[in-house]
């Protein structure tokens, strides 16, 4: 199950059409199994403050989850950092850690090779991004009617190459994990490493081992060369005189059939750039990634709410042209 999961991934290096990491760009999936959902979000609202790009997994099944790690992997390549946040049920069996998804239900140790996932598959997704990233993982209890053998996972698993950093923390402690994190939002800079180590502190909580180098969530903005010289951003450059505004033409009124036949013909790139556009505009936090699913397409409902306009979910040429 193991090479399984590593085959996975590795078609998921070649499902992402570009290998080279997009600066500054930070991924997570976040996911929740049974009463960890607020839990979830709230970690999930704290790393899209500091522009983390989120998918989120709700009660996944095993099919579920699955292709959602796939996904996942195929956007940490893509990625500068990863992180992963886990509320689920994980347990060790024979020396392993094995995520369980919803409706895992085991009536043989064995099962967990089939209805589960190794949690080193989630450690070498992060692992794939440009400079790493990190496992997050608040570690729930296996169900009542498990197998004998299997039990609760309560410390990190030991370091092991080509494995990001496993945090692990009790339900008990999540507010820790939390609290850290919106304190991160408040700076400029947000490390990843710092917070782990922080994190850990706490003697209910384990970090496998410690971030390597620093992996940035959210870099300071100033420019220190301009800084170093005394020159702030704004004198940088003389400011150019604006030019006359151009009188716009009134737009052709389509119809919402008109309208999608209008997105099927947008390239994969026009997507991104519509995705990127409206989480410039703050109504977007998922993967720019070009696929216009639920979360671009409430995002685009929203966008055009804003602008007074008829929230259809379906861009209009003047509303593409205004996120480009």
């Amino acid at each position: 199950m193991i090479r399984a999961i590593l085959c996975i991934l590795c078609a998921a290096i070649f499902w992402s059409g570009e290998v080279r990491a997009q600066a500054g760009r930070s991924v997570a999936l976040v996911v929740s199994v049974g009463d960890g959902h607020a839990r979830a979000d709230a970690i999930q609202a704290q790393l899209q403050v500091v522009g983390t790009e989120t998918l989120r997994g709700i009660d996944p099944n095993n099919a579920e989850l699955r292709s959602i790690l796939t996904r996942f992997a195929a956007e940490a390549l893509n990625a500068e950092a990863a992180v992963i946040y886990l509320d689920t049920p994980v347990v060790l069996f024979d020396g392993r850690e094995f995520v369980l998804p919803a409706s895992g239900a085991l009536r043989r140790s064995s099962d967990l090779f089939t209805r589960a996932i190794p949690l080193s598959a989630f450690a070498r997704a992060t692992e794939l991004a440009a400079v790493g990233g990190a496992v997050l993982v608040v570690a729930g209890a296996p169900p009542d009617t498990a197998p004998p053998g299997i039990d609760r996972v309560t410390t990190a698993p030991e370091p092991a190459p080509g494995l990001s950093p496993i945090l692990i923390a009790a339900a008990s402690t999540t507010d820790t994990v939390v609290r850290e994190i919106a304190a991160a939002t408040r700076v400029e800079t947000v490390e990843l490493g710092a917070i782990l180590d922080r994190i850990a502190d706490n003697p209910d909580i384990t970090l496998s081992t410690p971030v390597r180098q620093p992996i940035l969530l959210r870099a300071a903005p100033p420019d220190p060369v301009l800084a170093a010289i005394g020159v702030s951003q704004s004198d940088a450059a003389p400011a150019e005189e604006p030019a006359p505004a151009e009188t716009p033409e009134p737009e052709i009124v389509l119809t919402l059939e008109e309208l999608i036949v209008l997105e099927r013909g947008l390239t994969r790139a026009d997507r991104r750039n519509v995705q990127a556009g409206l989480r410039r505009e703050g109504f977007y936090s998922g993967f720019i990634d070009g696929i216009l699913g639920p979360q671009s397409r409430s995002a685009i409902t929203a966008y055009q709410t804003a602008l007074g306009e008829t929230p259809t979910g379906y861009l209009t040429p003047s509303q593409i042209d205004a996120l480009r």
